[in-house]
């Protein structure tokens, strides 16, 4: 399915330049990560200077089930895109990809390629094993394209160890995905994966020699997430929590390798130290009927459950004190780089992590305004008087964050594998 007819949108678009950037993201539009990785990164590619292209074709993986498809929010999200990139002169539009099937990929591999035929270059950027698939297709069908594989996460170890599927399911489509990840990798001109433990896994996996690759975290959009008193104000007095309090802050959904058990059980250990209510609790999570479920399986008094996103997430993110990162302790969580982490620093927040989370375990090692643990059940160790010593980060800190961590101050790593 297209937002137009494919002879509209042909229409539409021949008449450009000799360039056009294809862009198959590979976030759900109706989460967060949208707005916070897809949207962001291109809006921060063009306002850097970095995108050579005179057109834009996007594309959306929408689901298959009639229930989740909401026309009238991805419709809003991509007008909103289209008029920022009018600003800077260039033109973009969209494609949806029908599900995650062979015939769904096939069908939109042969219409991107159409579309981006008259063009004289192309560059593919390919978020997700799927979309390099239908990368690898366009790529076969037109000669000068470059085909960019951008690596969010191990998929196949996600799927064994995470599926809810039976395990010979689990191990089929585990193989299936190791065999996209080699074909992928194999025909791919360039590489980006989020931390620098994921390169080294995949290059001592898959030998990747010269092929150009970069480290590319997920960084926090600074026109999205900054300190702003007001609103720290605003939703401590909605919440109701007074000066002398600290609120912890979880964000995030509660999946199996979230560790929802070991997040509900911190809060309990935290809770049975703290008769004075020194310390209060929020969850943020799209996942509220499950955050209920564990609050009342925990016996867990006076936490608060909500959702946000766009500006009332950096308000609930400015309200905080502490964020919360805890994810199971395996090979997928020790490549990947929540993105909600560099938010959370953001907005003003010190940190409670797993030091096996990605690369912040050895980037942070020394802040004070992080409490790091080597394994997860550590957490269950922690005492008031550890948590009283974490201190927010104070300004000069603050802007050694947006140093390390804005998409802003960081997206000229990219530089390389887009020329």
């Amino acid at each position: 399915m297209t937002t137009t007819n494919k002879n509209e949108l042909r229409e539409r678009i021949e008449p450009a330049q000799d360039s056009l950037f294809i862009f198959l993201g590979g976030h759900n539009y109706w989460e967060g990560l949208f707005d916070s990785v897809n949207i962001a990164f291109i809006h921060n590619l063009v306002h850097a200077g970095m995108l050579n292209h005179s057109d834009i074709l996007m594309t959306t993986i929408i689901s298959k089930g009639k229930s989740d498809y909401q026309p009238d929010l991805l419709r809003e999200k991509e007008e909103n895109l289209r008029d920022l990139l009018i600003e800077k002169g260039i033109r973009i539009q969209f494609y949806h990809i029908q599900g995650r099937t062979f015939k769904g990929m096939t069908r939109a591999a042969k219409a991107i390629a159409e579309l981006a035929q008259p063009y004289q270059k192309r560059y593919i950027w390919a978020q997700n094993y799927y979309n390099c698939q239908i990368g690898q297709q366009v790529k076969r069908s037109l000669n000068n394209t470059h085909l960019h594989f951008d690596m969010r996460g191990l998929v196949p170890q996600e799927e064994l160890y995470y599926s809810t599927s039976n395990f010979f399911l689990r191990v089929a489509k585990y193989l299936v995905l190791q065999f996209l990840e080699s074909t992928n990798l194999n025909h791919a001109d360039s590489l980006s994966v989020v931390s620098h433990r994921f390169l080294n896994f995949i290059d001592k996996k898959h030998h990747l020699d010269s092929k150009p690759s970069v480290v590319f975290p997920n960084f926090f959009d600074e026109d999205k997430f900054f300190i702003n008193p007001s609103s720290r104000k605003f939703y401590r007095d909605k919440y109701d929590i007074a000066d002398h309090q600290k609120l912890v802050i979880y964000s995030g959904m509660l999946q199996k390798w979230q560790d929802p058990e070991l997040l509900f059980a911190f809060i309990k250990h935290i809770q049975d130290q703290d008769p004075a209510e020194i310390y209060r609790f929020l969850i943020l999570t799209y996942d509220q009927e499950r955050a209920i479920q564990y609050k009342i399986e925990y016996e867990i008094e006076n936490l608060i459950i909500d959702n946000a996103d766009g500006e009332a997430l950096n308000g609930m993110y400015n309200a905080g004190d502490i964020g919360l990162a805890f994810r199971d302790e395996n090979i997928a969580s020790t490549v990947s780089c929540p993105v909600k982490i560099p938010e959370y620093l953001a907005t003003g927040n010190s940190l409670i992590l797993l030091e096996s989370i990605g690369d912040f375990g050895r980037d942070l090692a020394d802040k004070n305004y992080v409490m790091l643990k080597m394994h997860k059940q550590e957490f269950l160790n922690v005492s008031i008087a550890e948590l009283n010593r974490l201190q927010r980060p104070n300004p000069e800190e603050q802007e050694e964050i947006f140093e390390k961590y804005s998409m802003k101050k960081n997206i000229q790593i990219l530089r390389g594998v887009l020329h």
